[in-house]
């Protein structure tokens, strides 16, 4: 499951998302960006990651 936010979420959300298996990706600007790329490895080729230290 991919949910889509147009928004920063903290991390407390990203965590639960995480374990139950949620991909979360926000629109930064006009890129699409995985929170969470742990949880599904293959949305990395249509998503950028976003580096840990930017969610802190």
């Amino acid at each position: 499951m991919i949910i889509f936010l147009d928004q920063e979420v903290d991390e407390v959300r990203v965590s639960l998302a995480s374990r139950l298996e949620i991909a979360v990706v926000i629109r930064s600007g006009d890129d699409f960006l995985l929170l969470n790329p742990e949880v599904s490895p293959e949305l990395q080729a249509v998503f950028s990651p976003v580096a840990k230290a930017v969610n802190a």
